[in-house]
């Protein structure tokens, strides 16, 4: 059913993608580097802090070295990039890579060296790294079926993280004798806390977006997705139910069937048929290409739909609607995902519109047929600075709120509905 997803603030429209959902297909969603722009607001001036470090190594003599105040940051990323696999009937793959992810070190260390702990150094040394990736996998499963049911369980099976120093620039004294185990030390250490804070806490970039509004949706869809009761299959149930618990209806309802000529009940009817004549028959409409169309079609357009033939509802002022979406804080940001409104298109392609036909003496029948219907789902985001105390970003700029727009459409074609209604 999703058709696209498209950010709307960004104003190179070349950058703007979008993402076309087949059922068996892999669905990828990219963004050009420069949309990145406001989102690596958040990292702007943070400071990732690293934990002190010491370690032994044997070399001719024993050498100790400590690593302390080390503090990262120059931080951004260039993309992220989604794929969306589904694995089978039940199961599906959500792959989120982050790529590009850039970030600077600067730390103090110190270091003891020979058979009495003799030679002794300190300095600063600065570490520039390059290529570094992150990367993780959420499956999600419906144990109905997803033609049956939205997602039940999420799992995040696999985080895999990867940095790398391309260059390390000391300050102070070395002796170069232990050069190559120092910067072997200085490496692991720094690659390895990068990755750790990766796979613990970056993964909150994707995969708690995604699990929080799958879980949302599925509150919201899965009542109305059962199976419907065979009592409720029946058209007629309803009026036996009714008549069964109000047997004095026989003198109160219209009875459609035994309609006395003249009476105000065949008045009704008439303005019932009347009704369904205008607005299920062919007419004479100007604003249609074939300069005709079903009754209800011009109408719509006339007097409910806008100059482009949508409809907007605005949800998110709703009095009895929550628009959060999705609400999250964690050690990296504050997120907060809020509906504006949707969209909805495709109301005035009737092509069948027949209803209140009899079925029996209080329940009248509905048959509709609309050619197509989608939905635009304008949601706003808002990405702030994480204000944790224990933060893994620091010093970033709290007064940072990035506000993007996002239009989410999807929509179904040949709808077919037989409603029945008892009166």
């Amino acid at each position: 059913l999703i058709r696209n997803a498209l950010l709307e603030n960004d104003s190179d429209d070349s950058a703007k993608d979008s993402i076309d959902a087949h059922p068996g297909t892999t669905v990828r969603r990219r963004l050009a580097p420069e949309d990145w722009a406001s989102f690596n607001q958040v990292f702007e001036g943070a400071e990732l802090w690293l934990p002190t470090v010491d370690f032994e190594e044997r070399l001719v003599f024993p050498f100790k070295m400590t690593i302390e105040g080390c503090v990262c940051n120059n931080i951004y990323i260039d993309d992220i990039v989604l794929d969306i696999v589904p694995v089978n009937s039940t199961n599906l793959q959500v792959n989120i890579d982050i790529q590009g992810i850039h970030v600077d070190c600067v730390s103090g260390y110190s270091y003891k060296y020979g058979a009495f702990g003799n030679v002794k150094g300190s300095g600063t040394v600065y570490a520039y790294t390059k290529d570094n990736t992150a990367k993780f996998q959420l499956e999600m499963s419906s144990s109905s079926g997803w033609s049956n049911g939205p997602p039940s369980n999420f799992e995040i099976t696999a985080r895999d993280a990867n940095f790398n120093i391309k260059d390390l620039d000391f300050r102070g004294g070395i002796v170069a004798g232990i050069l190559d185990t120092f910067e072997k030390g200085m490496r692991n250490f720094v690659e390895g806390q990068l990755q750790n804070v990766a796979e613990s806490e970056l993964s909150s970039l994707g995969t708690d977006f995604i699990i929080s509004s799958a879980q949302r949706l599925a509150e919201l869809l899965f009542p109305y997705l059962s199976p419907v009761p065979s009592n409720l299959a029946d058209p007629l149930w309803p009026q036996q139910q009714y008549v069964a618990a109000n047997p004095s209806i026989v003198d109160t309802a219209i009875d459609f069937k035994n309609l006395e000529p003249g009476s105000v009940e065949e008045m009704v009817a008439d303005l019932l048929s009347s009704a369904d004549n205008m607005l299920g028959n062919v007419v004479d409409d100007e604003t249609h290409p074939n300069g005709e169309d079903l009754g209800i079609n011009g109408i719509v357009r006339q007097f409910l739909l806008e100059d482009d033939g949508s409809l907007w509802i605005p949800i998110g002022e709703l009095p009895f609607f929550d628009p959060v979406l999705f609400e999250g804080h964690d050690k990296v940001s504050e997120t907060k995902i809020t509906i504006v409104g949707m969209r909805v298109r495709g109301l005035d392609t009737w092509t069948v519109f027949d209803p209140l036909q009899l079925l029996d003496r209080y329940t009248l029948q509905n048959f509709l047929y609309l050619k197509e219907l989608s939905v635009d789902l304008v949601v706003d985001v808002s990405l702030r600075p994480s204000s944790f105390d224990d933060a893994i970003f620091r010093n970033g700029d709290s007064s940072i709120d990035i506000q993007e727009r996002i239009t989410i459409t999807s929509g179904v074609d040949h709808l077919n509905v037989v409603l029945s209604a008892n009166l």
